[in-house]
């Protein structure tokens, strides 16, 4: 049976032995008393007789991924403002902490571009529209240099933003129209065409103007004037065919020297555009775009001495003599920018790294502007704080209560996709098909022998700790191993696709003969039935023993060898041709003033139900519009307790249950 904890539970070896007074829900993201981490806010007693409304969550992270664009606050360089597939984060210390512009308000953004006035007032950012609502907005807005945001009614995926010096105003590009400002706040629109707009800049010199890169039959380029854009460039030369005109770039000092990429290849124009070469030619006479050397962008460094950036599907490669030779300075799918403020050169890597160049031709990994980690694929933590999360692609760990994320070593050639953090430092994690323990927080990694290392087909489908042993799912079967991974046991012979433990005595795992449970530590099983035997998404148990499942078929209960379909009243999503399912990876039963209340995340936000027959309701909470949630935890610290979010794109969220906003 599930209670509700009084304080945070523990998983040490010390501690097996002792009662446990908390239901551990270690499921698949295993660990889930998360965060001890930044819970320090002083709370509201909770009001009584009042119903719940909009909340805000509190993003306690690890946050971002790739770092797609930075911008350094004028006259401030160790401030540091960067656009991240979670939102805008900002940093004063150069990189070394940060924290989410506007406590959240931007978190649903997958934000591509950022602009700082020169005055360091208004602040601009913005990317593709919120992904789960085509009316959301893609740019937000701060006049009060990041303090608070709102939203432009501008709901197209931006290509570009930019500042022009002739004509004093912002510009914003989509795909069929520019919009302008002067002030940042009201906007008009100066331009649209039925053609698409793929590539956008303002040039750095007095005059210069704004430019589009187009597509038509033809392919075309225009320029900003006194009348609105007008089209400079019909048709580029070379292997173009009439292309897209994806990318442009200016040289900071030689004005009317210009970079424009076309269908995958490199021109070059030294009069403003009025005549090309090609500079980099990709096709060999072939037209293919997606050859792996075709250039996706090109982009100059405005720093003696201008180097020249090219960037392909595989690597990054750069230019000393404006693109007459080029020289590869490193693999992977980057791109490239600058910090004017810090005197460096970054690019960010698809696989969420950063890396720093002085030279603007060697690059080296560059920690203190890790922004990083992004959405958690697993987690694991202790009750004094201890972190360790997998997130894109990399494993980090956080030292204690308020403490900064930092990079620990991954496990074999893949992150691993399974963690469990039974003591202070000892950490367990399954990956490249074998468990693996670290005494040292992820610092160094150990192998272990038995079953996974002897069938080179073995995989590890999910890691959970029980008691005082380890139950691991993996392709031959569901296994049980003590606490120092010496002793194996196969209980099930078939291959296991879901693993859940409920609380110290419950566990739910899945396999080809369908939905298993047992709430005796595994002595004894019985079906878990579900339609069509589907692999759950997640499992959830309330205080009465009932089971409440979550399937791409919908939400089940289960009772008494009954199972009944609750999905009525929740959001579905359109897979392909038309089908739709329910993309519910994330359930928990709390209790939210006295009533037993089933949570569940989906693709459009939180919902919760009344048990036992409650209708779905919409929980709305700020911040968390296109985050799909991957796990739910409800943990206690200072004797409030507190709500855990997990996230696939932003890292993790907290919300006080306690003391959230209530009407009446």
């Amino acid at each position: 049976m599930i209670t509700h904890p009084t304080t945070l539970p523990t998983f040490f070896v010390a501690a097996m032995r002792k009662a446990i007074s908390h239901p551990v829900n270690v499921g698949r993201k295993l660990s889930v008393i998360l965060l001890v981490l930044g819970l320090v806010w002083a709370q509201s007693p909770p009001s009584q007789g009042r119903t719940f409304s909009d909340t805000e969550l509190t993003p306690i992270g690890p946050w971002g991924g790739a770092i797609y664009d930075l911008e350094v606050f004028p006259g401030e360089p160790s401030h540091v403002v960067v656009a991240t597939d979670a939102g805008v984060f900002h940093s004063t210390s150069r990189g070394k902490t940060w924290e989410s512009m506007g406590q959240g308000q931007i978190s649903g953004l997958k934000v591509r571009h950022v602009h700082i006035s020169a005055d360091g007032k208004t602040l601009l950012a913005g990317g593709r529209a919120l992904q789960h609502d085509s009316g959301s907005p893609s740019v937000m807005v701060s006049l009060d240099s990041g303090e608070s945001w709102k939203a432009l009614p501008l709901s197209d995926t931006l290509i570009g933003l930019g500042y022009d010096l002739e004509s004093r105003k912002y510009f914003a590009a989509f795909p069929n129209r520019v919009m302008a400002s002067a002030d940042g706040n009201t906007w008009s629109q100066v331009h649209s065409s039925k053609q698409s707009f793929y590539g956008f800049a303002v040039s750095p010199h007095a005059g210069g103007g704004s430019w589009l890169g187009a597509s038509e039959t033809n392919g075309s380029l225009l320029r900003s004037g006194s009348n609105g854009f007008k089209s400079v460039q019909k048709r580029f030369p070379g292997n173009t065919g009439g292309r897209a005109c994806t990318d442009l770039a200016f040289h900071p000092a030689q004005k009317g020297m210009m970079y424009a990429t076309v269908y995958g290849q490199g021109l070059r124009s030294e009069n403003n555009g009025k005549s090309w070469e090609v500079i980099w030619d990709a096709f060999e006479g072939k037209r293919d775009y997606m050859k792996q050397n075709s250039l996706r962008f090109m982009w100059v460094h405005p720093q003696p001495p201008h180097v020249l950036y090219g960037g392909t599907h595989k690597a990054l490669y750069s230019s000393i003599d404006q693109g007459n030779s080029w020289k590869k300075v490193m693999d992977g799918r980057v791109r490239p920018f600058s910090s004017k403020g810090l005197g460096i050169t970054l690019a960010s890597s698809v696989d969420g790294h950063v890396y720093v160049s002085r030279d603007g031709r060697n690059f080296q990994p560059y920690v203190p502007l890790g922004l990083n980690a992004g959405g958690i694929a697993a987690l694991a933590l202790n009750d004094k704080g201890n972190m360790v999360v997998s997130a894109n692609g990399q494993v980090l760990r956080n030292s204690g209560i308020g403490g900064n994320w930092v990079m620990a070593r991954t496990p074999g050639k893949r992150p691993p996709g399974e963690l469990v953090l039974p003591s202070v430092r000892y950490l367990i994690a399954a990956g490249d098909g074998r468990l693996w323990s670290s005494a040292d927080v992820g610092q160094s990694w150990s192998p272990k022998k038995g079953p996974v290392t002897e069938n080179k087909r073995f995989a590890i489908t999910g890691l959970a700790q029980q008691v005082n042993f380890f139950w691991v799912a993996t392709s031959d079967g569901l296994q049980q191993v003590d606490l120092h991974l010496q002793r194996w046991k196969k209980v099930n012979p078939a291959p296991v696709r879901f693993l859940q433990v409920l609380d110290e005595q419950t566990v739910v795992y899945a396999a080809n003969d369908g939905p298993q449970i047992s709430k005796n530590l595994g002595r004894t099983w019985s079906p878990l039935k579900t339609e069509r035997n589907f692999a759950p998404y997640t499992v959830t148990m309330d205080s009465k023993g009932r089971v409440y499942s979550s399937t791409s078929n919908g939400v089940l209960l289960h009772e008494n060898g009954k199972v009944t379909d609750i999905s009525k009243g929740l959001p579905e999503v359109t897979v392909a041709r038309g089908i739709t399912q329910y993309k519910i990876k994330a359930m928990k039963v709390l209790n939210l003033e006295g009533e037993e209340t089933l949570v569940a995340g989906t693709p459009s936000g939180l919902y919760r139900r009344t048990l036992p027959k409650g209708k779905w309701i919409s929980w709305k909470l700020s911040g968390l519009t296109s985050n799909r949630v991957s796990g739910l935890h409800e943990i206690m610290w200072q004797q409030q307790r507190h709500l855990l979010l997990l996230t696939e794109n932003a890292g993790a969220f907290v919300l006080a249950l306690d003391s959230v906003p209530v009407t009446e």
